[in-house]
């Protein structure tokens, strides 16, 4: 399953999500993280735990059962709250960023939906003030418990998460 990030939706995987198909069933949603296009309830927790819980009830729905969890950005963080709190069907973690240039149509159904509907704007403003770094390290402590393999992919001139940041997760997570 991928978990993208704020702002872009299940097209971000366009370019992996065929390579992997014909091996895998691939489950490729748009999150509501701000590119998606029917919005949430007003009240909708959108703290890193409460789109954690988005993403569990949607594995839960699917009766998905040994999720490979492919991540991107925030879904990283996403990623990590929810195996922290139910690894019983969640295997591993992975991340991804582009080194290219998006097409502009992908690009499009990234940024249109945040543009063009006052309620998917209101889900992001909600999304982006609900940011705290205590999910993030609540959510690293909960690894200590995962005792299931992991990789995390780092690529290698990221400009918004650099080189320096990379370090052992606390679960013994090759970080690469």
């Amino acid at each position: 399953m991928f978990v993208h990030g704020v702002g872009v939706n299940g097209d971000l995987g366009r370019g992996v999500v065929p390579r992997l198909a014909d091996a895998h069933r691939c489950v490729v949603p748009d999150l509501p993280w701000g590119s998606h296009s029917l919005p949430l309830r007003a009240d909708a927790d959108l703290s890193l735990p409460g789109m954690a819980r988005i993403v569990a009830d949607f594995v839960a729905a699917l009766e998905l059962d040994d999720v490979t969890l492919v991540a991107n950005d925030t879904g990283g963080a996403v990623a990590q709250a929810l195996v922290g709190r139910h690894p019983q069907r969640l295997p591993t973690a992975c991340g991804w960023v582009t080194s290219k240039p998006i097409e502009e149509a992908i690009m499009r159904s990234y940024t249109d939906p945040v543009r063009m509907n006052r309620s998917v704007r209101r889900d992001l403003t909600r999304l982006l003030r609900a940011v705290d770094t205590r999910y993030t390290y609540e959510a690293a402590e909960a690894l200590r418990g995962f005792d299931k393999p992991a990789l995390v992919l780092w690529a290698q001139d990221d400009k918004i998460f650099p080189r320096e940041h990379e370090h052992v997760g606390a679960a013994g997570a090759r970080w690469a």
